[in-house]
């Protein structure tokens, strides 16, 4: 039980990533980088006793202890990301990928005003806090998602050249987005 204490909670997330590259490696002997998908909401799950309030999530100071490489990926429109969000909420479609083919979304939803704006202020800081943080860590690349992907819906050829140069692997990424 003591192990649950939320003093232990950055040497337990230790453990987790060791077990990721167990089983990375179980799967890919020849593995050489592991991956995590952390979402800005989620950012603060790894969280210390005492941590002063209004700082960044313990996470990000983790990650430059580590040294550990960071695409950071922002919306640029922001207002849109908002959007469809809620969109996404309403409907229970998350990804063009759950439609049928050739299918459009055509939900409509009511946005109060002062929310979206409250949430468009929220997400513009949370994104300015964390390029601050990180702009002069040499392992940082900071990628919009509007240039992630090319007219097709593919991933953009220079994305991805960007992305496996800056992890140091060869660029053999399947270029079809895959959820």
């Amino acid at each position: 039980a003591a192990d649950a204490l939320p003093s232990r909670a950055v040497t337990n997330f230790g453990h987790y990533l060791d077990w990721c590259w167990e089983v990375a490696r179980a799967r890919k002997v020849r593995a050489r980088t592991l991956v995590l998908d952390v979402k800005y909401d989620q950012a603060h799950l790894l969280c210390e006793p005492w941590w002063s309030v209004g700082s960044l999530p313990r996470i990000f100071f983790l990650i430059r202890e580590r040294g550990w490489k960071v695409i950071d990926i922002h919306r640029t429109n922001v207002m849109g990301l908002v959007v469809s969000n809620q969109i996404a909420i309403k409907t229970k479609i998350y990804h063009s990928t759950n439609l049928a083919p050739g299918e459009t979304q055509s939900a409509k939803v009511r946005i109060d005003p002062q929310r979206l704006e409250r949430e468009v202020a929220t997400t513009e800081s949370s994104y300015r806090r964390v390029s601050d943080h990180f702009r002069e860590y040499k392992k940082y690349l900071p990628i919009s998602y509007e240039e992630m992907f090319a007219e097709e819906g593919d991933f953009s050829p220079a994305v991805l050249e960007r992305v496996s140069r800056f992890l140091g692997v060869e660029n053999k990424f399947d270029a079809k987005p895959k959820l």
